[in-house]
């Protein structure tokens, strides 16, 4: 996706930043996009969770 594909359909979505603004985003996409395909990604029961709380008992 280009530049002003980008800020198209943020203004589409109601989403108004100024130029400087939006290159940062648009930047940030990559980075976005992989995050995103990493948190939708299936888990199987045996992946580890990223973060276990376990309560100890007091003392």
């Amino acid at each position: 996706m280009d530049f002003e594909t980008f800020r198209q359909r943020l203004a589409e979505a109601g989403l108004s930043r100024d130029d400087d603004e939006l290159r940062r985003m648009f930047k940030a996409l990559p980075a976005f996009d992989a995050m995103r395909a990493r948190v939708q990604r299936r888990l199987s029961p045996e992946d580890e969770p990223a973060h276990v709380f376990r309560a100890e008992p007091p003392r």
